[in-house]
C-alpha cells in the first residue's frame, strides 16, 4: 500500500472514530442525565446571552472549543439541549476561544493563578 493510501485510510478512520465517539458521548450523557439534565439545560440556555456565556465559560474550564462545539452538537442531536441553544453555546465557544488567545497575546502572566484558583 502507498504512503498516500496508508494516509487516506488513517484520516478516515479517524474521523470514524470521532464520529462514534460523539454518538456514544451523546448517548450516554442522554441516558444518565435524562430529564433533569435536560431541565438545567433548559435553565441555563433560556435566552442567547446566557448560552454563549456557558459556551465561553465551558471553553474557558475545557481549554478546547472544538469539544464543547462537538458536546453542544451532540446534546442538540438527542434533543437534550435546543437547536437554538446549541448555536449560541458554539458562538460562546469561540468567543471563549478568542479571549483566550487575547489573554496569551497581550501576556497577561498575572491573571493565571486567578483562572487556576
Amino acid at each position: 500500500m502507498t504512503p498516500f493510501l496508508t494516509w487516506i485510510f488513517s484520516i478516515v478512520a479517524a474521523i470514524m472514530l470521532f464520529l462514534h465517539g460523539l454518538a456514544s458521548f451523546s448517548e450516554e450523557v442522554t441516558r444518565l442525565g435524562g430529564e433533569r439534565l435536560r431541565e438545567i439545560l433548559r435553565k441555563l440556555t433560556r435566552t442567547d446571552v446566557y448560552s454563549a456565556i456557558v459556551g465561553s465559560v465551558c471553553t474557558a474550564l475545557v481549554q478546547s472549543s472544538s469539544a464543547v462545539t462537538a458536546m453542544a452538537m451532540g446534546l442538540a442531536h438527542k434533543h437534550t439541549l435546543t437547536d437554538r441553544g446549541a448555536f449560541a453555546v458554539m458562538i460562546g465557544a469561540n468567543v471563549g476561544t478568542t479571549l483566550t488567545a487575547w489573554l496569551v497575546a497581550y501576556k497577561i502572566v498575572g491573571l493565571g493563578p486567578v483562572f487556576v484558583t
